[in-house]
């Protein structure tokens, strides 16, 4: 195979063959992380890149909103919280923007943050920390699976001041933000906030009880990507619930199905026979972001599956769980009263054209005088849109055994964040990129194959590389079979050409990356550049920087010393290198290095090195005895 060429620009160069060089690699994050701070120039520490979620001008649009107070297991609740949080998050973020005039901003009387709370807190003006409880020192970050250090049960109301209010307020439009942390995720939780400017008479600012934008702590909020859908218990996947699996050996007849209660259209009865009835209808139907209903009559149990993915389940264990074919159902339920069940994730495993609702039905005992089975299934909307009927057509086996592989165990999918790249498509028509690919090897150009998914013009398409190779449903992004290295390496975008065309990337490798940086396409200068703040999905903007600086390099190794000399370089030009001796991390204010330095005590040395409009240098630290 032809080794491609060193290649710098966003573009490929377009034939009359190739059109496509329009759809380009526009920007990248593949030194991803949740867990390294960035504390330059900050009073509270930022974690990853773009907009920390506590700062006015941060996006929640994609959050929930409710009315406060929040939690569950206790009283006086505006939003209860339990299905979300019980067993589930250890921390909760909510958001209230709120409005002072001008008057008010200027005031020198303290800030009044009136808080009741299980377990701990940290609360934010503006992204400037104001108060916390069981949550370490001030300024001390707070990351989502940490838990409160210590109990305390809500009930009496907390008092905590700040400063003067013309320290923090600003006229017009501020932001209150607080990430309220359990101290296990079975024990209560709550939070109730106030604010109020400390004059007489008083100024509330900030009312508990109105409407504020909540998040659960399944991820961290901001700093980098995550696929929200796959924080959750991964669905259950059957093989007999795919729409390519071979029921032909299958009877089949009109629902309902059942026995026992005269009302059945077909009689399946499977008294001392089995304990379970397995069935499966087709239907056509388009994609849709709307719910789904699930309008369902059975008798004992039910485990309801679209396309394979678990989407609803009664009397059969958790979700997720499997479930054998000659397992009693957990709880007996007569028929006679269907259950309406809104599915708002269900939508997500939808594929146009032919889909499939599979059901499993279970009863209690093995003896039961009767069963049945009856569901409608339906796109919420006005008007709704019937996609089963319970009436028509079902394939049915009676399960005396498993009616196909076992499934293994869904893997959970880690809250870490996960590298990206971003598409765009600059052309002013949609491209469709079925069979294109994605490599991080230019000696395997069909790596990771796109499946059918189309950019329309102007628009932007994110893909996650992490090594999980998911086309599909559940993920709400696709994810590639290959990750990103920070260090830098061979990306690239080919079409589905015989043989393939290079589109657009990195050759022979895009350069280190930064924890705090993006890196992508500034059509100012018409290059490459690293970005203060990510804008995956968005064109790129903000603070730019050409380069990050070589991390310094120090001639002596660490040991012990009876006295040592000790220089410092950079390989960066014009770069000046700052360093500190007391083990803190060196800042732009830090001592300027000049010359050798010279120990006779034990010291820890640190020296990091800066340039003006660059991102600073790695630290490097050695200690000397």
């Amino acid at each position: 195979m032809k080794i491609l060429k060193f290649i710098t620009i966003l573009f490929a160069s377009i034939s009359a063959t190739n059109s496509f060089a329009v759809i380009s690699i526009n920007e990248i994050a593949a030194a991803s992380s949740d867990r390294i701070l960035n504390y330059s120039n900050e009073e509270y520490p930022q974690l990853g890149g773009g907009v920390p979620w506590m700062n006015i001008n941060f996006d929640d649009s994609s959050w929930k909103s409710g009315n406060g107070g929040f939690g569950f297991g206790v009283g006086g609740l505006g939003t209860d919280l339990q299905s979300d949080l019980q067993g589930k998050a250890e921390t909760l973020y909510i958001r209230q923007k709120f409005i002072v005039s001008a008057a008010d901003a200027a005031k020198i009387y303290q800030l009044r943050l009136q808080v009741d709370y299980d377990d701990g807190f940290i609360a934010f003006v503006n992204g400037k920390e104001i108060g916390k409880k069981n949550m370490g020192p001030a300024d001390a970050f707070g990351f989502h699976d940490q838990p409160a250090y210590n109990a305390h049960g809500s009930g009496t109301p907390e008092n905590i001041y700040y400063s003067k209010a013309s320290d923090i307020l600003v006229e017009g439009t501020n932001i209150i933000a607080i990430q309220v942390h359990n101290k296990g995720t079975d024990n209560p939780m709550a939070i109730f906030a106030n604010l109020y400017i400390n004059s007489s008479p008083e100024i509330q600012i900030v009312n508990n009880s109105d409407v504020w934008n909540y998040f659960v702590g399944l991820a961290e909020p901001s700093g980098g990507i995550f696929d929200p859908r796959l924080l959750k218990p991964n669905p259950l996947h059957i093989l007999w619930g795919d729409s390519n699996f071979n029921d032909s050996s299958w009877s089949s007849g009109p629902g309902g199905l059942g026995y026992g209660d005269g009302d059945d259209a077909t009689t399946v009865n499977v008294q001392n026979i089995a304990y379970s009835i397995y069935i499966r209808q087709p239907f056509t139907a388009t994609t849709t972001t709307n719910s789904l209903t699930l309008t369902v009559d059975y008798d004992d149990a039910f485990i309801a599956y679209l396309n394979g993915y678990e989407i609803a389940r009664r009397n059969m264990g958790n979700v997720g769980q499997f479930f054998a074919h000659n397992q009693p159902a957990t709880a007996h339920r007569e028929a006679g009263s269907p259950e309406i069940i809104t599915l708002p994730d269900a939508s997500y495993f939808l594929i146009e054209g032919t889909n499939v609702l599979a059901i499993q039905t279970h009863n209690a005992t093995f003896g039961s005088s009767d069963m049945t089975i009856k569901a409608d299934l339906s796109v919420a909307g006005s008007p709704s849109s019937q996609l089963v009927y319970y009436t028509n057509i079902w394939h049915y086996m009676i399960g005396t055994n498993e009616p196909a592989a076992i499934p293994e165990a869904p893997e959970q999918i880690s809250d870490n964040f996960i590298d990206w790249l971003e598409l765009y498509n600059s052309s002013s028509t949609s491209i469709n990129l079925k069979g294109w690919s994605l490599t991080d090897d230019d000696s395997k150009q069909d790596k990771w194959i796109f499946p059918e998914i189309s950019i329309d013009a102007g628009e932007y398409l994110i893909i996650l590389c992490d090594e999980q190779n998911i086309t599909s449903a559940p993920s709400a992004y696709l994810h590639t079979n290959f990750k990103l290295t920070k260090d830098g390496e061979f990306l690239g975008l080919f079409d589905n050409s015989l043989p393939r065309n290079f589109i657009s990337g990195f050759s022979p490798n895009y350069p280190q990356q930064s924890f705090f940086h993006s890196y992508g396409w500034n059509q100012a200068s018409n290059s490459y550049l690293y970005f203060s703040t990510p804008t995956p999905g968005k064109q790129n903007s903000g603070e730019t920087s050409p380069g990050i600086v070589d991390t310094p390099i120090i001639d002596k190794d660490p040991g012990f010393y009876w006295g040592v000399d000790v220089a410092i370089t950079s390989t960066t030009q014009n770069a000046e290198i700052r360093y500190t001796t007391n083990g803190s991390e060196p800042t732009e204010s830090s001592s300027l290095y000049s010359g050798a330095l010279t120990f006779n005590v034990n010291t820890a040395l640190r020296a990091r090195a800066f340039k003006t409009g660059w991102i600073p240098s790695k630290t490097v630290t050695r200690t000397y005895l």
